[in-house]
């Protein structure tokens, strides 16, 4: 949290603040979504989507993209936990005016690719941002970067 809060407070309004997430997600008891890291399942190291808002919205920086590769699919307490509710993290990201791109929907998981150490989400991701054929002008668009993902997870299917 140190560090978002100085990724943040460091910014300039030219910035473009991009956080990418690679881990576990869910809901507390009280349905208030957090993120997790991949090493642990302790309560004490989650963190809050709220917090997460709170931080970015007091950037001065204009654009702010939140990129989430979370599921807790791979453990086996997962079975207990609520899941990471994108539609309501969507609601409150786009209120603040902050973008966001997920793996997957709160009814889906976000799988490794090929027996790899990554998901599918982020291979293709990667893939897409270093596809060439996409670029236009030398700008990537955040629109087609999405539409791009989503060929390529068609592709593999």
């Amino acid at each position: 949290m140190k560090r978002l809060n100085s990724f943040c407070k460091d910014a300039s309004e030219d910035d473009m603040l991009i956080i990418y997430y690679s881990g576990h997600g869910g809901l507390d008891e009280n349905n208030d979504n957090y993120i997790l890291a991949s090493n642990t399942i302790n309560e004490d190291t989650r963190i809050y989507l709220d917090s997460i808002v709170y931080h970015l919205e007091r950037s001065k920086a204009k654009t702010k993209l939140l990129i989430f590769d979370c599921c807790h699919a791979d453990y086996k307490e997962a079975i207990t936990w609520k899941k990471f509710d994108t539609e309501s993290a969507l609601d409150k990201l786009y209120q603040a005016g902050i973008t966001a791109f997920y793996s997957c929907q709160k009814d889906e998981c976000s799988n490794p690719y090929n027996n790899m150490e990554v998901s599918a989400f982020t291979k293709f991701l990667c893939d897409a941002i270093y596809d060439k054929h996409f670029e236009r002008n030398g700008t990537v668009y955040f629109y087609d970067l999405i539409k791009l993902v989503d060929i390529y997870r068609c592709l593999s299917i």
